[in-house]
């Protein structure tokens, strides 16, 4: 069986931004947040190259289940954030998070998704 290739994408400035956001103070970010600390023009675009970015491993994304709405995708650091970063300590940290996000019970996923909107409106 042939092993599939992630796909090869140039992190952009604003990626590298959403990332260490990611890693730094939020963790976890659903696409309107997003939109609010990085703006990445339209509905569309922003979802097109969040796509890529989980494709390509810098990002992940879980579906957050909600009652009586539809899904929504959270996105946290992905397999291959670390490599976006210089520092060894940085590197080590981010697998962790990385480990730790994917590992949150949903009913965690929306409640650290209300945290992070009350930190933005600070």
């Amino acid at each position: 069986m042939p092993i599939t290739k992630q796909p090869q994408i140039i992190p952009q400035h604003r990626d590298r931004s959403l990332i260490r956001m990611l890693a730094e103070d939020f963790r976890i970010l659903i696409g309107e947040q997003i939109d609010e600390l990085v703006p990445m023009g339209s509905v569309t675009r922003r979802n097109f190259r969040l796509k890529q970015l989980c494709d390509a491993g810098y990002l992940s994304s879980r579906s957050i289940p909600a009652p009586g709405r539809p899904n929504r995708l959270a996105y946290y650091l992905g397999s291959r954030a670390w490599e976006l970063f210089d520092d060894p300590a940085e590197k080590n940290l981010l697998l962790s998070l990385h480990k730790q996000a994917s590992q949150l019970a949903p009913s965690a996923l929306e409640h650290r998704i209300i945290e992070v909107e009350g930190r933005q409106r600070r």
